[in-house]
């Protein structure tokens, strides 16, 4: 694991490098997982700057919402639309969406607590059969 000094240079130095970017405000956004990483260097993050964490499992993203409200949370791994209902009050994107199926249950579960879900789509465009 990575001191938080050495995260905390990463994060500056891949925005400085975003800034050089014609236009890169408007197409990259930079979003740290936090997959592994400690609480403590977490809240760290959290009071660092504003910062956009994903996390790829749900029950981990539940837990870390509620220690950390001031952060937007991405969802960024696979979800199973069981488990919808679960991520949709805390997260404020929810990447990787591949089916119709699942589109409609994340639309059915913000709509039921008044909220609109930003979400990213998934596309095969490789036309591997596995994905």
């Amino acid at each position: 694991m990575e001191s938080l000094e050495t995260i905390i240079s990463n994060i500056v130095n891949v925005k400085a490098e975003l800034k050089t970017l014609e236009g890169a405000d408007n197409i990259a956004t930079l979003v740290l997982a936090t997959k592994t990483v400690p609480r403590t260097v977490l809240e760290a993050l959290a009071e660092y700057d504003k910062l956009i964490f994903g996390e790829n499992r749900v029950q981990e993203l539940v837990n870390k919402y509620f220690e950390h409200k001031n952060v937007d949370w991405h969802f960024i791994g696979q979800l199973q639309t069981n488990k919808v209902k679960y991520i949709v009050p805390g997260a404020y994107m929810i990447q990787s969406v591949d089916s119709e199926r699942l589109a409609r249950e994340i639309e059915r579960q913000a709509a039921r607590i008044g909220r609109v879900m930003d979400i990213l789509i998934e596309v095969n465009i490789g036309g591997e059969d596995s994905k």
